[in-house]
């Protein structure tokens, strides 16, 4: 895969995402989002 392949695929997703987060606030927030509430615990 290109560059530009992977950056296209990046940019999809990051617009599905928005678009899905506006349409529909019930469902939860992804991973990302607990796994740094575990750093700050961590730290």
């Amino acid at each position: 895969m290109s560059n530009k392949t992977l950056s296209f695929l990046l940019c999809g997703l990051l617009a599905f995402w928005s678009c899905e987060d506006e349409s529909d606030t019930s469902v939860p927030e992804p991973e990302p989002i607990i796994t740094f509430e575990k750093d700050i615990d961590n730290i």
